[in-house]
């Protein structure tokens, strides 16, 4: 509840009593309640003070409105969102001069599968990337579509070490491509996951789960060659029981296109 000033009159849009100097209960869920009470202000023609409250109170709503709203969504595509299989791989020297290898989450397979569950909802995402010193520092800013973002950051060193296969600008991309993949892990809460070598073939998807891509597609009057194209696929049933999320959020993304 939030208490303002504001001048004798009921609002048109909610029907809340308002009184000049005295205490109003404006509801949580209520933008438009507030947007309503600074209409029958300006009717009334109120004074500045009270105006200038009206006004602010209404963008604050909205703000926590786009709040909610965004959580909702992104509570939504993390429980639908895979973890990310770790297919590339790295080579080092530490600090002794040994070698060591790692793998990693590579920035196209994230964003092939984040990219359409994000869309589905109404979020994307893009960087900004600035070098400080021999650092390279991306952030990433994820947005949904009332304008409510957040955004994460991440640097990464540029490799100083003296090697002639490797110019500069490409070191600073290899830096770059390495904050991005760091700070979009970040914003959207992403998990990554060793490969499964001990694993066999994975499932695919089921008939009825072929027959409801098959529906969809059909009514956003998608290309269904391209669509399979786009999976890998030759018949939908081979699609991967992991995949089904993304193969229906892409779908659902463009059906809200079209709205």
């Amino acid at each position: 509840m939030t208490e303002i000033d504001t001048i004798d009159d009921a609002c048109p849009a909610c029907g809340l009593e308002v009184h000049r100097d005295a205490s109003l209960a404006v509801p949580t869920d209520a933008p438009n309640a507030v947007l309503g009470l600074l209409h029958a202000a300006v009717e009334k023609q109120a004074d500045p003070d009270t105006l200038e409250k009206l006004t602010q109170l209404f963008h604050r709503e909205q703000d926590r409105e786009a709040a909610r709203e965004f959580a909702a969504a992104m509570s939504r595509f993390q429980a639908v969102c895979p973890p990310v299989k770790k297919t590339g791989d790295l080579s080092y020297l530490n600090r002794s001069g040994t070698g060591r290898k790692s793998t990693y989450a590579t920035l196209e397979d994230i964003d092939r599968t984040v990219k359409p569950l994000l869309t589905a909802e109404g979020m994307s995402f893009m960087w900004d990337s600035e070098v400080v010193d021999d650092r390279v520092r991306a952030t990433c800013t994820l947005l949904h579509r009332n304008t409510h973002t957040i955004t994460a950051k991440f640097e990464a060193p540029v490799d100083s070490r003296k090697n002639d296969a490797v110019s500069d600008p490409q070191k600073h991309a290899a830096a770059l491509t390495f904050a991005r993949r760091q700070s979009l892990i970040q914003v959207v809460g992403l998990t990554d996951t060793d490969e499964d070598t001990d694993a066999r073939p994975e499932d695919t998807i089921t008939a009825e789960q072929a027959i409801e891509l098959d529906r969809i597609a059909y009514e956003v009057q998608a290309d269904i060659g391209k669509f399979k194209d786009w999976l890998s696929v030759e018949e939908l049933t081979d699609l991967k029981a992991s995949d089904f999320t993304r193969a229906k959020a892409a779908l659902e993304a463009k059906r809200e296109k079209q709205r």
